[in-house]
């Protein structure tokens, strides 16, 4: 019977273990970042503000389609800022699974971004961290070694 290896086993090595290390900070910090942001946007949903509330009284017609416009483009970033904060979930799951270098980045990257988030400051701070981290020389050699 040959011997196996458990799971674990490829955090072995000395550099493995600072990658990770150093990446568990800033991929947890993505991670809250993106499920408070997908926690407020679910929250709208819910709330009811799917419906385009009615125009005042004695409104010129332009007026509403223009207003009725703005509302759904409204809508549109709300529904973008949940497939971004998707991205940046994902992004921070697979930075404390050490895979999948591309898609971290892309999650850090995408946490920085002002317009879809409702705490960005919040993903500001954790996408610059992460993007430190994942530039480290010894991070990115224990995502190639995977």
């Amino acid at each position: 019977m040959a011997h196996q290896l458990p799971p674990y086993a490829a955090y072995a090595s000395p550099q493995a273990a600072i990658a990770r290390a150093k990446l568990t900070g800033p991929a947890i910090g993505l991670i809250v970042a993106a499920a408070v942001n997908l926690l407020l946007i679910v929250l709208r949903f819910v709330l009811g503000v799917l419906e385009v509330p009615p125009p005042p009284p004695n409104v010129d017609p332009d007026a509403v389609v223009a207003y009725q416009v703005g509302f759904r483009a409204m809508m549109a970033m709300i529904a973008l800022g949940g497939i971004t904060n998707v991205l940046t979930l994902l992004g921070g799951i697979m930075m404390l699974q050490q895979r999948m270098r591309g898609l971290a980045m892309t999650g850090a990257i995408l946490a920085m971004l002002p317009c879809l988030s409702c705490c960005w400051p919040l993903g500001l701070g954790m996408g610059i961290w992460a993007l430190v981290v994942l530039s480290d020389g010894q991070v990115r050699a224990a995502f190639q070694g995977r």
